[in-house]
């Protein structure tokens, strides 16, 4: 029937998956595992942990959902902020803007690159590669972790 022909979409499939992968990275305790690298390596300093936290964000969320990474670093940025005794403020908003900024880094990264794409390739033109959009977004990322550090 009609109503069910959405789901045979390609994009739509994508999307579930990515759901799941991102699923499986916190059953998995893999997101776990990422947050006590990022506290082991950056230490006490708030600088070293700003950029590997919008690096780690960012790359996660170029592959996977970028709402779910930002949900899975929550509570891990919280309880850096304490130990570190600094406001959560300081590392929260470098969260969200590496989750925003994941958006801009491959095809799959966020639903409207998908549906951009699969409109380019229906009306005949060259869809984008799987990584096209990857130099602006690490551009944006570079400019991003700069404005955050100042």
């Amino acid at each position: 029937p009609e109503v069910f022909s959405g789901f045979s979409d390609p994009n739509v499939v994508l999307i579930a998956a990515l759901f799941i992968i991102g699923d499986g990275l916190v059953r998995t305790g893999v997101a776990t595992v990422m947050g006590t690298w990022l506290v082991k390596v950056a230490g006490n300093s708030e600088i070293k942990m700003l950029v590997l936290l919008m690096l780690t964000v960012a790359g996660l969320g170029a592959f996977m959902s970028s709402t779910g990474v930002v949900a899975i670093f929550i509570p891990v940025v919280l309880s850096v902020a304490m130990r570190m005794q600094t406001s959560p403020s300081r590392l929260m908003m470098p969260l969200s803007f590496a989750g925003l900024i994941s958006g801009m880094m491959t095809l799959v990264a966020t639903p409207p690159n998908l549906v951009v794409n699969s409109e380019l390739l229906r009306e005949g033109y060259h869809g984008f590669s799987f990584f096209s959009v990857t130099p602006i977004g690490l551009v944006v990322l570079v400019l991003g972790i700069l404005y955050m550090l100042v």
